[in-house]
């Protein structure tokens, strides 16, 4: 069996089908794996707790840790290693898949290449290791859906076709993730962003803003990172500190009362983040602004 890389023009330009080599759905507790290669795509999905994936890329390793809801996608040859840690089991879905000749029955990578511009986009990325989160479950139930059909081939050969299709499924429903989380993430920022404005004042969760913006917590602190430059804590925490600004320049409020309205859960926290953001303290910052209160 050729061992063809996901990005490989040979699989678009033949009738070459995506075939289930290994799956598993298993719970790891204390797992620590060797880095090695294989000449099967690798598609690992977590269930439930925390565990790293590591990579080599470009002579350099990298690393993903994935949270509940989140997959990676791993092709061909590249080097990578499991890291769980001892007393924290996580619950992993895992298939790796190859790509063999295929009958008439079967649907071809070149077909879905030609019926997906999702999948195409993907492909024009040839990134050798993808990423994401998995907000509507899309991807558990493709997982599922497949995990079915597999066991069913084992007994029932001639099911090994249906079980083809429920991969490209499995397939097709990462490149629509992949294409959401690059044309959708500006809309899941501003959900974010406006849900934080409206709450600035209380308690504010990466649960309570990813289900606001409809995408898991793990991909919306990605996105903080990665369009704002900062986690999301960080970003409430300097929201915070503007509106307190604000209120110590125009309002006669006192400090404590101005920590409590804008969300501090403590004195000592607001004076902390307050020196960190302006670079001094919230009674010297009032005092130097005092005109704009009298203005105010």
């Amino acid at each position: 069996m050729p061992a063809f890389s996901l990005y490989d023009p040979a699989l678009y330009e033949r009738r070459y089908a995506p075939h289930a080599v290994f799956y598993y759905d298993r719970v790891w507790d204390g797992y620590r794996m060797e880095t090695h290669t294989h000449p099967q795509v690798e598609i690992m999905y977590l269930v439930a707790g925390r565990c790293q994936v590591y990579w080599t890329q470009e002579g350099q390793e990298r690393r993903c840790d994935l949270a509940p809801g989140t997959y990676i996608l791993l092709d061909t040859g590249v080097p990578h290693r499991l890291f769980v840690q001892e007393g924290q089991p996580c619950r992993m879905k895992n298939i790796e898949f190859a790509f063999t000749l295929s009958t008439p029955a079967q649907m071809a990578m070149a077909q879905l290449y030609q019926g997906s511009e999702d999948l195409r986009n993907l492909l024009k990325g040839r990134s050798p290791v993808l990423f994401g989160a998995d907000p509507q479950g899309d991807l558990l139930r493709a997982f599922d859906s497949l995990l079915t059909f597999y066991l069913y081939s084992l007994e029932k050969p001639h099911a090994k076709t249906v079980t083809d299709h429920a991969f490209c499924m499995l397939l097709l429903t990462i490149a629509y993730l992949q294409g959401q989380a690059g044309g959708g993430q500006v809309i899941y920022l501003r959900r974010a962003l406006g849900y934080i404005e409206a709450h600035i004042g209380e308690r504010v969760t990466a649960a309570d803003t990813a289900r606001a913006a409809g995408v898991h917590p793990v991909y919306l602190q990605r996105l903080f990172k990665a369009a704002l430059g900062m986690t999301m804590v960080q970003y409430v925490t300097s929201k915070r500190v503007d509106r307190a600004a604000y209120l110590l320049r125009h309002t006669a409020k006192p400090a404590a009362q101005i920590a409590r309205e804008v969300g501090f859960g403590s004195r000592q926290q607001f004076y902390r983040s307050f020196v960190r953001e302006k670079g001094e303290a919230p009674q010297a910052y009032r005092l130097r602004h005092r005109g704009e209160m009298r203005a105010g």
